[in-house]
């Protein structure tokens, strides 16, 4: 039998049987760390693959301004239809979407002063009114704002605006086409739900009545007409591309009208500044 002393020198050629089956063991375990090692590196690659694969088909990587060629690339998946057939969007190469959840105390009833915020980023990025502020100054015990606040909170901050009735989707278009961005307040509960999470159409929450957001855009798709809308009330949900819910949301002409028509049948008009 191999000593102790013969099992020490094992490294110098012992080729006594117990110790030849030692290193045979000790080689065999080598190789199957290596195997195992192997194996759970592709099998993440694989996966990884997979998943950015996935999601790049299901939701494109964010982009600022959701352009013609991307909503005609998508539209399906996200809801829309099949042909898109006109797209108008007022966007900037800047984000200017927010999220009412970030704002701070009484998040979940900032609607308004979310919905100033975004239009005093998208009037003039070197005048912000941010959401934390306009509730301080109005209601800064928290609660619903009204149309007072909207128009006191947009004379503040120096954007001029008009308040114009609305009966009519093709009078929001109207608007639309003229280079405005709109402010809308409306009966939630009439925008049609849609809980299917990778598409962007209609109502994703519960729980919502009155509500104030910015409507910056149209899309005609197939035989339905959709308007394009900064919502604020992501409330830190978002697609698989971290996109906010609430950005570039897309609601049916018909819902739209109808829950303006049931709630506040008017619309704040923002025109770009003179200089652009």
């Amino acid at each position: 039998m191999c000593t102790e002393v013969k099992q020490i020198r094992c490294e110098s050629q012992c080729d006594c049987l117990q110790c030849t089956q030692v290193i045979s063991m000790t080689n065999f375990s080598r190789r199957l760390k290596l195997i195992l090692i192997s194996f759970i590196a592709l099998s993440l690659g694989a996966i990884g693959i997979f998943t950015w694969t996935y999601f790049d088909q299901k939701n494109p990587p964010e982009v600022v301004n959701p352009t013609k060629d991307l909503l005609v690339q998508y539209s399906r998946q996200w809801g829309l239809g099949d042909e898109v057939i006109v797209h108008v969007s007022h966007d900037r190469e800047y984000i200017w979407y927010v999220d009412q959840g970030s704002t701070g105390f009484a998040n979940s009833s900032n609607c308004g002063p979310t919905s100033v915020e975004m239009v005093s980023r998208w009037y003039n990025p070197a005048k912000i009114a941010l959401s934390s502020d306009l509730r301080k100054k109005y209601h800064p015990m928290g609660g619903w704002w009204y149309g007072a606040d909207i128009e006191n909170a947009l004379s503040d901050t120096s954007i001029p605006f008009e308040v114009v009735p609305i009966t009519l989707a093709e009078e929001l278009v109207d608007l639309l086409d003229l280079g405005n961005i709109l402010i809308v307040n409306n009966n939630m509960e009439l925008i049609s739900r849609n809980s299917n999470q990778l598409q962007r159409t209609g109502r994703f929450y519960e729980g919502v009545t009155g509500h104030y957001f910015v409507v910056k855009g149209y899309a005609r798709v197939d035989h339905k007409l959709y308007f394009e809308v900064y919502d604020p009330f992501s409330m830190s949900l978002t697609y698989a591309d971290t996109t906010y819910m609430g950005k570039n949301r897309y609601y049916l002409s018909d819902d739209l009208i109808l829950s303006m028509e049931q709630w506040y049948p008017f619309v704040y008009v923002i025109a770009p500044m003179k200089n652009e």
